[in-house]
């Protein structure tokens, strides 16, 4: 017999013989070094992670209260500078209605008889020096 040419061993390689093997089950294999055991949890390591969990949940409660109470203080604080602002508004109002050039005219005519005057205001000047010499003696 022939030895068989690298294409025919080229062309073996695509056709199927029939020679199937059953995949290996790998269930009850143990290794050699050590036996295959369960990891247990222990007792001590689960209230650990349930008081952490608790007190996690805590505090994030806590911090959704204290955000809410902190968001209703702002609100009774804006609401109360609201207030304060139409108060100095309306303050405000009764000063430029009171400081009225011709309301003070007409008061200080009716109650203290004073009247405007006819003539311009005269202006003078003194001299500072006989005052300085006053107040070096």
């Amino acid at each position: 017999m022939k030895p068989p040419s690298t294409a025919e061993i080229a062309e073996r390689r695509f056709i199927f013989n029939g020679d199937t093997q059953p995949p290996p089950v790998f269930d009850n294999i143990q290794r050699g070094n050590r036996p295959v055991r369960k990891r247990k949890r222990s007792p001590f390591t689960i209230v650990v992670i349930l008081f952490a969990l608790s007190i996690v949940s805590v505090l994030y409660i806590w911090n959704k209260i204290m955000v809410n109470k902190l968001l209703d203080d702002v609100t009774v604080l804006e609401s109360e500078y609201q207030k304060v602002l139409s108060e100095t508004e309306i303050l405000q109002r009764e000063v430029n209605a009171k400081s009225n050039t011709e309301r003070i005219e007409k008061i200080a005519g009716e109650r203290l008889g004073m009247q405007t005057p006819h003539e311009p205001p005269i202006w003078f000047s003194y001299d500072d020096g006989p005052l300085a010499r006053l107040e070096e003696k």
